[in-house]
């Protein structure tokens, strides 16, 4: 099987490999659910080529996309974690992907109105490429629900770092469109476990029982 030879140990550690925004794709058009599987399975296995412990699969289709790369993954075996997302831009030019919902966000929503809706499915936001006037409008509500979990700033295609004077916590992400993509770009961000379990992206102990198939 595909996946037989990538397997390792990951989520045992203190600090975790963590790219939060990569793509099936250039996403033009929706692609038919076998070549989505391909693709998917790419970017599982580049994943763990690359070190990554944690991959955010997120797509403008909608939050389904990530679902299936996560059942893969588990269906698999395979030891990393898949956190779908929802790409998103709001009708007041936020760039956002909204992480852990159940059900997509309609399009054409201002981001407080959104923002309400994917924290009232107990989901987690990520900006990215935002501007100055965003990033002040953001520090007036850097203390309720509505704050981002997370802020971008800087990622492999846009190659421009984000000096925003901003105080959220920050990554940096490859923002990859497929598997090679994702291997030839040296870039994620390294979470502490306990920061990914306190914004609630991780369980505790998620993943430090895991045994691998070699020592079964």
């Amino acid at each position: 099987m595909w996946y037989l030879k990538f397997k390792k140990i990951s989520l045992r550690k203190h600090n975790l490999r963590v790219d939060l925004r990569v793509y099936p794709g250039d996403e033009l058009e929706m692609p038919e659910e076998q070549e989505l599987a391909s693709k998917l399975k790419s970017l599982l296995s580049s994943s763990i080529i690359k070190g990554l412990d944690i991959i955010g699969i997120t797509s403008r289709f909608g939050v389904q996309i990530g679902l299936f790369a996560k059942q893969l993954a588990e269906q698999n075996r395979i030891d990393i974690k898949v956190i779908p997302g929802q790409d998103y831009t709001t009708a007041d030019k936020y760039k956002a992907v909204f992480y852990n919902i159940q059900q997509d966000i309609a399009l054409g929503k201002m981001y407080m109105d959104a923002a309400k809706e994917v924290k009232a499915q107990g989901g987690k936001i990520l900006l990215y490429d935002l501007s100055k006037s965003h990033a002040r409008a953001l520090n007036q509500i850097k203390e309720t629900q509505l704050a981002p979990d997370f802020v971008e700033i800087y990622n492999a295609h846009s190659s421009v770092f984000k000096d925003l004077n901003i105080d959220f916590f920050e990554v940096i992400s490859s923002a990859a469109r497929s598997g090679s993509d994702l291997e030839s770009i040296p870039v994620y961000t390294e979470i502490p476990r306990k920061k990914l379990v306190d914004i609630g992206l991780l369980q505790e102990e998620e993943g430090e029982s895991y045994v691998p198939g070699y020592l079964r």
